[in-house]
């Protein structure tokens, strides 16, 4: 069972986040008990300033254009309100003073937009990333210097708005007579993620571990959505124990391709 919740304030590029597992967990498999939260989810968005680490800008993230009810942009004395659902629109006419947007409101919000790009400072080379990371996908050289000071501690999974790995134990009570099933989240860093029956681990090495990661991020899902796992919101830089930048690896890869 869920029940109703508002997020509140929540800015673009979590919201694309938020679209990205929407896709997911409805696409091959639906999963029920996702679906049922979601659902019960208002989502009111309004931008926030991007960290240095941020590079929203460009994956295509630091706009929402869905994934919301509403989007409350801050202008000089008022707010740019963008609805994108009947539940979204029900509450502005019921609960909000509103009025039509002018010619002038869209010229204001346009020159926000704009401003608002310029500052996000941080840009990584994603347009033939495709290519590129294909090309570097067997060069052990790089992907063991990429993951050298990697502690393995699954931080960039914790702080990621688009990750969805998940593991399944049994919790069982003292009485041994009941128990219940929990899905938790899990991660793709951690040694213990590629551990089998027979205690075989198909991806024991850290430098294996980040690659499938990247390859999540950056390409495995512009096959199946046509879209990349990752929002540019840097958190993974920032939670990094190690300043494992993933910025800094994807303009690294392009160079690496050039040489």
């Amino acid at each position: 069972e869920s029940s109703k919740k508002i997020l509140f304030g929540i800015n673009a590029w979590d919201i694309n986040g938020m679209n990205f597992l929407d896709k997911f967990f409805t696409t091959d498999f639906i999963d029920e008990n996702y679906v049922a939260k979601r659902e019960k989810l208002l989502v009111i968005g309004m931008d926030s300033e991007p960290t240095e680490t941020n590079f929203s800008p460009s994956m295509g993230a630091e706009y929402a254009k869905d994934g919301f009810d509403i989007y409350l942009t801050e202008l000089k004395n008022r707010y740019f309100v963008r609805i994108a659902t009947p539940r979204g629109n029900e509450i502005v006419e019921n609960y909000t003073k509103t009025r039509d947007v002018s010619d002038e409101d869209f010229k204001e919000y346009d020159k926000y937009m704009d401003d608002y790009r310029m500052k996000f400072k941080l840009d990584v080379a994603i347009k033939s990333f495709y290519d590129d990371f294909e090309s570097i996908y067997n060069d052990e050289k790089f992907w063991k210097r990429v993951a050298k000071d990697c502690y393995s501690c699954g931080s960039c999974n914790l702080v990621c708005p688009t990750c969805f790995c998940f593991n399944v134990k049994d919790d069982i009570e003292l009485n041994l007579k009941s128990g219940k099933k929990i899905r938790e989240w899990d991660s793709c860093m951690i040694p213990e993620y590629g551990l089998v029956a027979g205690g075989h681990n198909f991806r024991p090495d850290k430098e294996n571990r980040l690659k499938q990661r990247y390859r999540c991020k950056l390409k495995t899902f512009i096959d199946k959505f046509g879209k990349y796992a990752c929002v540019g919101c840097g958190r993974c830089i920032e939670a990094c124990l190690a300043k494992i930048n993933i910025a800094e690896d994807i303009n690294s890869v392009k160079k690496e391709v050039s040489i």
